[in-house]
């Protein structure tokens, strides 16, 4: 954000903090609200939702997802449909890695939805 465009997708959970964005960039620049408004940041309620937003991904450049793992955890998303999604998230993301920087971060999920979404992959 201090010299280019970022593009931000907050994943959920405990969401993306502006704040502490906003004091780091303030130690490294004077012109803070100039790289505050190249940070676009759209947030994904669901996982449908952030697999959307990665879809929609055109702008080259570096792309941030916030806690990328959070809405597959959602107790009400069933896992039959975890696995396909988190399939085209990643497949989307295969995509885009040769053309902008791209960073995911994820807290860890609970155990329980770790080893069912493993036993999904396995079995499909």
């Amino acid at each position: 954000a201090l010299r280019q465009p970022v593009s931000v997708i907050d994943g959920g959970g405990q969401g993306f903090d502006a704040f502490a964005i906003a004091r780091a960039l303030r130690r490294e620049t004077v012109a803070l609200d100039e790289s505050l408004k190249r940070i676009m940041v759209t947030r994904a309620g669901t996982a449908y939702q952030l697999v959307q937003l990665a879809e929609q991904v055109e702008r080259p450049y570096p792309l941030i997802i916030y806690n990328c793992l959070a809405p597959f955890c959602d107790p009400s998303l069933r896992l039959e449909a975890a696995y396909p999604l988190l399939k085209r998230l990643t497949t989307r993301l295969e995509e885009l890695k040769g053309s902008l920087p791209i960073v995911c971060s994820s807290k860890p999920p609970p155990t329980t939805h770790v080893g069912l979404l493993l036993n999904l992959k396995e079995n499909n």
